[in-house]
């Protein structure tokens, strides 16, 4: 008698996994290989040589007021105008697509593009999208396509996003995975197009960490871009800023440049040094230890802030995002109970999460001592520190 031959065990399939197979055979799932023989090499393409790569993301990082839209201004009229980079090297003559969220067109950007003699019909601002007949404003969580859109209509050479955190939508900056998700489209479009896009950040508030860690939310930020810069203040001389590399991915780093502001016809622009300077951005970056609790607490307050902004949080996931941003559990701690924060269990076998109590009270931020200053004067109507933007 022929007997019918059995499978063995490690064949059978449950049918979830026949349905799983299924599913993946219909849609053709299917990694996508490149083999590096076929890739032609190139060498990188530079907007501004050795500082500002063509076809990639920049990063520029400074406390509000020390001048970084007034930099990126000066490099957006450089390419309008053809002028050569503050380090005589020859500039590309283009056009540049602006997106700014802090400072007026009529009587900021434009007097300040015409100080710094910038030919304001090369320079394009997306003020909103427009979806038949409303208007929104421009969210790079699902406005990409229409970025590049101008981009191509334009022929720009350089993007300016300023500030990147303005045009993130409903996402949270503080986690990895959502800021990658957002970044990697824009790192994508900038290859495509050959493009270089600069993006603002303002920085954290803890002076102790190092300068590749001071971009404010998750540290992706700095991961996906090529080259990170700060602009900050000069101790030596307040009127005086520094434009330090930070991050250098397709380069060496070249050397540091100083700058000043200085007011032409009732308009302030860019005035840069000649000569390079030799400074350590981590010398600079760090602040004096009388500021150092204060500032962490704060930073502390502001991530609490946000990330319970859009309603409560699972108790873990808020301490995992907290000690990816390099707050401890105790000052975390301190900031839950400024901000009135309260804890809740939710349902009999549910974890706790944390949100706004009904009474939250606002962040307590007592004025530093030292030269009997007092902070009340620049406190915004929310307890934080009004900000300068430019």
């Amino acid at each position: 008698m022929m007997q019918t031959a059995t499978l063995p065990t490690s064949n059978i399939f449950t049918p979830q996994q026949v349905a799983s197979m299924t599913a993946l055979q219909a849609e053709k799932v299917a990694p996508v290989l490149v083999r590096l023989s076929d890739v032609q090499a190139e060498s990188v393409s530079w907007l501004w040589p050795g500082r500002i790569p063509r076809g990639k993301l920049t990063l520029i990082i400074g406390d509000p007021g020390q001048g970084k839209s007034f930099l990126t201004l000066d490099l957006a009229a450089r390419v309008s105008s053809g002028r050569a980079w503050p380090d005589g090297t020859p500039a590309v003559f283009g056009d540049v697509v602006l997106l700014t969220a802090e400072d007026g067109l009529s009587d900021t950007v434009r007097p300040r593009l015409d100080a710094m003699s910038g030919d304001p019909a090369r320079v394009h601002v997306i003020t909103a999208i427009r979806a038949g007949e409303r208007e929104r404003g421009f969210d790079l969580t699902k406005d990409v396509e229409h970025l590049e859109s101008a981009i191509k209509k334009t022929g720009a050479d350089l993007v300016v996003i300023d500030p990147v955190s303005a045009y993130l939508g409903k996402a949270d900056s503080y986690k990895d995975a959502e800021v990658r998700g957002i970044l990697a489209p824009v790192a994508a479009l900038a290859e495509r197009t050959g493009v270089a896009i600069i993006g603002i950040m303002h920085l954290t508030k803890s002076q102790q960490r190092q300068a590749i860690h001071r971009a404010q939310g998750s540290i992706a930020f700095v991961g996906a871009a090529r080259a990170v810069f700060a602009v900050a203040a000069d101790r030596g001389d307040p009127e005086r800023r520094l434009f330090l590399p930070v991050k250098m991915n397709v380069a060496r780093k070249a050397p540091g440049l100083a700058f000043r502001l200085v007011e032409v016809g009732g308009a302030a622009r860019v005035e840069w040094d000649e000569n390079p300077v030799n400074v350590d951005v981590e010398d600079v970056l760090a602040g004096p230890d009388l500021v150092t609790e204060r500032t962490e607490r704060d930073e502390a307050t502001d991530f609490l802030r946000e990330i319970l902004a859009r309603g409560p949080v699972a108790a873990d996931d808020v301490k995992d995002q907290a000690r990816a941003a390099g707050i401890s559990e105790r000052t975390l701690s301190r900031a839950k109970a400024d901000l009135g924060v309260e804890a809740e269990k939710t349902g009999f076998e549910g974890g706790w999460v944390w949100r706004f109590g009904t009474k939250a009270a606002k962040a307590a931020t007592p004025a530093l001592s030292g030269n009997g200053g007092n902070l009340g004067s620049l406190r915004g109507p929310d307890g934080g520190l009004a900000e300068d933007t430019a």
